[in-house]
């Protein structure tokens, strides 16, 4: 079984993969996306050493609260690396996430 964090770095990795399929598709937009997918690598690279850490709980308590709420806030998160969001760790990833579940609860998680 995968932990929440492999699950959440696999979706945000294949954002990436698909950010770097766009970029080929539409020339005229290909840095943009090219820098998006590289957000999202290194985001993803970030957030694969949260197993067990305080924003792990947060974010397994997140999907337990509303499973549905979080999945949308989380796609909504992806798809704005690069464009509406400025993003560029995992931390800052966090930060977004938690604002569009309309949470300011990671950084009580943090100091767990």
């Amino acid at each position: 079984m995968l932990s929440m964090s492999e699950l959440l770095t696999n979706e945000i990795r294949y954002a990436a993969e698909s950010r770097v399929m766009k970029a080929r598709e539409y020339p005229d937009d290909a840095a943009r996306n090219q820098d998006a997918a590289t957000r999202l690598e290194r985001i993803a690279d970030d957030l694969s050493k949260l197993e067990g850490s305080g924003s792990h709980l947060w974010l397994e308590a997140a999907c337990s609260r509303d499973s549905t709420k979080y999945s949308e806030a989380l796609s909504f998160v992806i798809r704005s690396i690069g464009f509406r969001s400025a993003a560029n760790t995992g931390r800052e990833f966090l930060d977004d996430l938690s604002v569009a579940l309309g949470a300011e609860h990671l950084d009580d998680a943090e100091s767990t």
